[in-house]
């Protein structure tokens, strides 16, 4: 957020008066969408090409000057972040060693282990202040150093005593691209062996699987991807092209699993069906394909 205040040049001159503009409007009126800023002289296109005020909300939003009152459809309703936050909330800035550590023990709650790097996924300058701080959390046992293959890596008690319990039935997941099991892909590799890019950012030429391929979960080994698109006007869901990788031994309760997944994600989509087109697995495909 520090950032975005500070980095405030990097967008026109005229930023201050439209940001003026917009948090006046949100202050006399109350909670307001972009929509409600017309401005007829600019055309919808990319990010950057946006309107000025939905910039100035966007920008608000980051710097903590607005937040999100609630969403119609898709679109966020802006209001002032006094207006939102419930008072008790402490909004003093953190310091950059609170910072750090919060983000170590938020990263180990959501993903049970992790290393200096991955703590400080994307973030520049906080690599120091995150070492800091793994020491001072080593030394007071609030983390735990493990070795996992030729490195090492820190976890938690709670997170260890996840080993003592049984696994639950294997069944499959349909991850997000940006799910945070998928999101670091060296982490990925490095943990699972799986390969994955999101190859929506590719030329089509470039592409090996497919547009939006989703990653599949089976149990705790990722064994494949599909890659699918919905018909919303015939809601359908059509499986464009369906990888596995990594066979399961039983085929057939994953091929069962499978079904219910994307029974699921066609619901999600709005879909009333789902339609395989291809799948590399002949077994598989007639799992799935059976009545």
């Amino acid at each position: 957020m520090q950032q975005m205040i500070d980095n405030e040049k990097d967008w026109h001159e005229q930023a201050k008066k439209i940001k003026a503009e917009v948090l006046a409007r949100i202050t006399a009126e109350g909670p307001l969408q972009s929509k409600d800023f017309e401005d007829k002289k600019h055309s919808a296109g990319q990010w950057w090409d946006w309107k000025p005020a939905k910039r100035a909300l966007e920008l608000l939003f980051l710097q903590g000057k607005l937040m999100v009152e609630r969403r119609v459809g898709f679109q966020k309703v802006f209001d002032l972040t006094e207006r939102v936050l419930p008072s008790h909330i402490d909004t003093s800035m953190p310091t950059q060693s609170e910072y750090a550590q919060y983000l170590i023990k938020s990263y180990l709650k959501a993903n049970g282990l992790g290393n200096e790097t991955e703590f400080g996924y994307l973030l520049t300058g906080m690599q120091k202040y995150i070492k800091q701080q793994v020491t001072q959390l080593l030394e007071k046992g609030e983390i735990i150093k493990v070795k996992l293959g030729d490195s090492h890596c820190y976890t938690d008690k709670k997170s260890l005593s996840l080993l003592d319990k049984r696994m639950p039935k294997a069944q499959v997941k349909l991850l997000s691209p940006f799910d945070n099991l998928v999101i670091q892909r060296k982490r990925l590799s490095k943990l699972f062996g799986y390969n994955y890019q999101l190859e929506c950012y590719l030329k089509e030429a470039d592409r090996k699987f497919g547009y939006f391929c989703l990653p599949i979960l089976w149990g705790d080994e990722f064994v494949g991807r599909l890659d699918a698109k919905a018909d919303r006007k015939n809601k359908i869901l059509l499986i464009y092209n369906l990888y596995i990788e990594y066979p399961p031994i039983d085929t057939q309760s994953f091929a069962d699993s499978l079904k219910s997944a994307l029974d699921a994600y066609a619901e999600f989509n709005q879909c009333l069906s789902w339609q395989l087109q291809k799948c590399d697995h002949k077994e598989i495909s007639y799992y799935l394909l059976k009545s």
